[in-house]
């Protein structure tokens, strides 16, 4: 019998099947999962894999934290061409890879060799710092880490003017560990 390590209850959410969005549940520890057809599935351990070169991953914690795992996830929405060197492709609009907003806390955990690179002005990894409209900053707190047993990284990379974690273009992205 192999073990995958994560337990049974996991749903994995495959980014190749479509943009996904993560936002708090409605009891703590849950999360609402959306991907295509699938709108607000209550999800225990959210974890994310596989590749895409068009989809991306939205955390949203406007309605409370969100904690999920990103398993050998890799995003690539830069829009270049491989090996000719273009900058982003004039067809769609700039992405990020990963996007946090939102004033709660999200926790991402790394498991295996995960992959982000956005398009021109985004962050690979972005976290912009929202203003309420009263001109005070809303920002909740990132964290990254790898504290199971499953050995994870992160290499991010923004577009031209983006940061690789942080904010994009003329932005910042604080509370960010």
């Amino acid at each position: 019998v192999v073990s995958s390590g994560i337990p049974a209850y996991a749903i994995q959410w495959n980014i190749a099947d479509g943009d996904i969005t993560v936002k708090a549940g409605d009891a703590e520890g849950k999360n609402k999962v959306s991907q295509g057809e699938k709108e607000n599935v209550e999800d225990t351990d959210t974890v994310i894999t596989g590749k895409s070169k068009e989809h991306t991953v939205t955390i949203d914690t406007s309605k409370g934290n969100v904690d999920v795992t990103f398993d050998d996830l890799k995003i690539d929405v830069s829009g270049k061409k491989e090996g000719d060197g273009s900058g982003d492709g004039p067809a769609r609009e700039s992405k990020a890879a990963v996007t946090v907003q939102g004033g709660g806390d999200a926790t991402i955990e790394l498991d295996g060799d995960n992959k982000l690179k956005s398009g021109s002005c985004k962050a690979g990894l972005e976290k912009d710092d929202e203003m309420s409209e009263d001109g005070e900053t809303i920002s909740g707190k990132l964290t990254i880490k790898d504290d199971n047993d499953t050995k994870g990284s992160l290499t991010a990379e923004g577009g031209e003017g983006g940061a690789g974690i942080g904010g994009g273009k003329e932005s910042t992205g604080s509370n960010i560990t």
